[in-house]
């Protein structure tokens, strides 16, 4: 009487060569922490601050976001594309342009597309379009260059500044408005950097 334990060869080779592939995967996913570890690490060290401390929580619903998306993964039966192999490079040539230059912020953009090349290497891009949404919002843990974050906190400052004056007045408040301090006669409140 044949044993009914034991799988068919099929199952077993499909078995087999899942787990190398996530063992393969695991293993991919660790370079990439290695050889990115000193841009990943700045990055983290932003996220301290007040106005970047979201930054923790983006990679967790990013993840979310994928693993609700799983089900459409798993129909598609998507293989590999070598086409990850070429943006790979295309990251890594950006990181080693951000090494040289000490942008970090071109690190962290390295990093996010050789982390999508990596995706595309092991599922294809079936897979990364039916979890596009998990990749796009990846893009919100990156903090913003500093030249561009103060020149965009200031604008953001005014028009906080504005539309609390405007809130005032619905109440048909007196208010008046210099810059990015409300003036209501006894009291004077200033729109912080934190507040943009």
């Amino acid at each position: 009487m044949p044993n009914d334990n034991h799988l068919p060869a099929e199952e077993g080779n499909t078995s087999n060569q899942n787990i190398l592939m996530l063992v393969l995967l695991a293993c991919s996913l660790a370079i990439l922490g290695f050889i990115y570890f000193d841009g990943l690490a700045y990055m983290a060290k932003v996220w301290e601050r007040d106005e970047y401390s979201h930054g923790y929580m983006i990679p967790l619903v990013a993840m979310f976001i994928a693993w609700q998306r799983q089900w459409l993964i798993q129909n598609l039966h998507s293989n590999g594309s070598w086409w990850g192999v070429v943006f790979l490079m295309v990251g890594l040539f950006v990181f080693l342009l951000g090494e040289l230059s000490s942008l970090y912020t071109l690190v962290q953009y390295a990093f996010l597309l050789s982390l999508l090349a990596v995706s595309v290497s092991f599922f294809g891009f079936r897979a990364i379009v039916a979890i596009w949404a998990a990749f796009a919002y990846l893009i919100f843990m990156i903090p913003l260059p500093v030249f561009l974050y103060n020149s965009l906190s200031g604008e953001l400052q005014l028009i906080s500044s504005a539309l609390g004056v405007a809130v005032v007045r619905a109440f048909d408040i007196s208010v008046y408005l210099e810059g990015n301090v409300i003036d209501l006669g006894s009291y004077q409140l200033q729109v912080v950097e934190a507040c943009s």
